[in-house]
């Protein structure tokens, strides 16, 4: 259950929410450009992913600095 429906039930939920996100940023307002967003996110991290374990982890540390800073520069 979690390799076909829970594991791609989550990352489906956190890319549509990245897609509205990016529409509210870019000032985008139609749903295909929320869908595209979301579709660019899942094949951005796929492709990290099958690069392995150290690109992964560097693009961890990317985007952590990137929220810590968010939160402290408001």
């Amino acid at each position: 259950m979690m390799v076909l429906v829970s594991g791609p039930g989550a990352i489906a939920g956190i890319a549509i929410l990245f897609g509205q996100l990016a529409n509210q940023v870019f000032g985008t307002g139609s749903t295909g450009m929320q869908l595209t967003w979301a579709v660019a996110a899942i094949v951005f991290f796929a492709l990290v992913n099958l690069r392995g374990a150290e690109w992964g982890g560097r693009t961890q540390i990317v985007l952590t600095a990137i929220k810590v800073a968010g939160l402290i520069v408001p």
